[in-house]
């Protein structure tokens, strides 16, 4: 995969479901957005936490999931440190191998 080509941006679909009687909805996430670079472990990775961060805040429909072609085994030391930073829990974050089934999902751009 080229490095120009090399974040995808992709929306799955998956459920919808809406919880609280009394209070406003919460809504769980029901399009995923997959970000995808070389190695999982900084762009995607950054992409995705960044996206999170602002559709909660915007209370958005939608969740972001990082993968990478050939991941590495652990994000890169200057992720970790700016997420941190930034206020993020980088604790369960780990790159992954995006899957083929993944991608040929139903797409909606």
């Amino acid at each position: 995969m080229s490095k120009v080509a090399s974040i995808l941006f992709i929306l799955i679909s998956t459920s919808l479901s809406l919880s609280g009687q009394n209070q406003p909805p919460r809504i769980t996430p029901n399009r995923t957005i997959l970000f995808v670079c070389e190695h999982g472990a900084a762009r995607s990775t950054i992409a995705a936490a960044y996206f999170n961060k602002i559709a909660i805040e915007k209370r958005l429909n939608f969740q972001a999931i990082f993968r990478g072609t050939t991941p590495q085994d652990t994000l890169t030391a200057g992720t970790k440190l700016g997420l941190i930073k930034d206020g993020f829990d980088v604790s369960k974050m780990k790159p992954l191998g995006v899957q083929k089934q993944i991608l040929i999902m139903r797409i909606k751009l």
